[in-house]
């Protein structure tokens, strides 16, 4: 069966919306794909040679600088749903274990940009790419059909991704109650 089919199948027989039923099955795949990730990172692969004994934090704002290069502590702050402050002593750990520069921004000397250091940026390019080949070859092992829909679906995963991160914004601006998501 279908994850589609599934959730057809649930919305009738439980008189939910579907907006409910897509939710509840999503977050329940979500979780698993999440640990099974998890696990990968930690077990399968460990972590970059250099960077074994940092924790979690400090290696998300290491990956966000890998993707963007140059990021702003504030900027930084709020992709990671950290404090400003949080990010900047973060940084500067990561500065003084020799894996991120500390740049002064061209225009405004009192703006600092984020760059990796050559050392981290080859740990962690090498410590993605392994993850990128056990995820592709997992991927080799599914049927045609099943990776054209993973495929087709991966806009609409990421326009979710903004609404949901949109959503989590607005409750934490609004200080509605829980933890905010990260």
């Amino acid at each position: 069966m279908r994850p589609t089919e599934s959730i057809s199948a649930e919305s009738k027989s439980a008189g939910s919306s579907m907006p409910s039923a897509i939710a509840s099955r999503l977050t329940e795949e979500a979780e698993t794909l999440f640990l099974c990730f998890r696990v990968i990172r930690r077990r399968v692969l460990g972590r970059p040679l250099g960077m074994q004994l940092l924790p979690p934090s400090y290696l998300e704002l290491l990956n966000l600088v890998r993707r963007q290069p140059g990021i702003r502590i504030g900027e930084a702050a709020v992709t990671l749903r950290l404090a400003p402050n949080t990010v900047s002593t973060l940084a500067r750990a990561l500065a003084g274990a020799g894996l991120v520069e500390r740049r002064p921004d061209d225009v405004d000397q009192r703006v600092v940009r984020l760059h990796l250091t050559e050392l981290a940026g080859s740990e962690l390019t090498e410590w993605r790419d392994q993850r990128l080949d056990l995820l592709a070859g997992a991927l080799a092992d599914l049927d045609a059909e099943d990776r054209a829909i993973l495929s087709a679906a991966l806009p609409a995963l990421g326009r979710l991704v903004g609404a949901v991160r949109s959503r989590a914004t607005n409750t934490a601006a609004n200080g509605e109650g829980g933890p905010t998501p990260r």
